[in-house]
């Protein structure tokens, strides 16, 4: 870019994007009165929403970055190698939208009326209406599907042009952003080492309350010793009964007796 007036051109530039945002967020397909600038912003953001779809609003923060870069720094470096990464972004972009537009009927049929649609009435076999919504825009519908045997939806289906066009989106991104994979990989390792290792030192800090264990205590008084006698054979219940013999003293009262008496 020139170095004449940077900060105009800045200016310039962050205006128009302005001026089309408010065009294109209250854009309405066929009411040309609800929309902020008028017929002009009307057919303005036809004409985008025609040709990119939804991508027009990436277009738009585009400008406003590259206004924002001239009233910062005073030119924006390598900005013909960032406006072709954008070109390849943008289109990628719209395929994928195109083809997700063309995926979930269900969840595009919410944005009628926002972005530019054709319906098409068919009477056989059976009287129906297909609206098709252009996400991506209308030429690039045509490329995914209306050119016969050549469309890139006949070529590749839908899972080759996801993977093909995702991988060029990522890596026009990385090349429009200057974004370094290996640097921010390594960042977040170091993070995530650093994040560890201040988890495990506060895990060290915290003191668990340990159980106390009560030992029970016995406050009842000792069982008593119990004696065990023999028990008694079956054959000693059939044995007579021993007479007691009487201690020595009374055998001998009694002898003293019987001599006393004798003539």
């Amino acid at each position: 870019m020139s170095k004449t007036h940077p900060e105009a051109k800045g200016l310039l530039l962050i205006a128009t994007s302005v001026l089309l945002f408010c065009a294109l967020i209250s854009f309405r397909l066929e009411h040309i009165e609800t929309n902020w600038l008028g017929f002009i912003g009307y057919w303005i953001a036809f004409g985008l929403h025609y040709c990119f779809g939804l991508v027009s609003f990436l277009g738009v923060a585009f400008m406003s970055w590259s206004g924002w870069q001239l009233l910062r720094r005073q030119k924006i470096p390598s900005f013909g190698y960032r406006l072709l990464s954008f070109g390849i972004l943008c289109v990628s972009l719209c395929m994928l939208l195109t083809v997700f537009a063309e995926s979930t009927y269900a969840y595009v049929s919410l944005l009628d009326g926002k972005v530019y649609s054709e319906t098409i009435t068919f009477n056989a076999p059976y009287a129906y209406r297909y609206t098709r919504f252009n996400l991506g825009g209308v030429p690039w519908y045509m490329l995914y599907r209306d050119i016969p045997a050549l469309n890139l939806r006949h070529l590749l289906s839908n899972v080759g042009i996801v993977l093909i066009f995702s991988m060029t989106s990522v890596v026009s991104l990385i090349l429009l952003t200057g974004f370094r994979v290996t640097e921010a990989f390594s960042r977040l390792a170091k993070l995530l080492r650093k994040g560890w290792a201040a988890l495990m030192e506060r895990l060290k800090k915290i003191k668990l309350p340990q159980p106390k264990v009560k030992t029970p205590v016995n406050k009842l008084p000792p069982a008593p010793k119990k004696t065990f006698t023999a028990a008694k054979k079956v054959t000693d219940f059939f044995k007579p009964k021993e007479k007691p013999i009487p201690p020595p003293s009374i055998i001998e009262e009694k002898n003293r007796t019987i001599k006393m008496h004798a003539p």
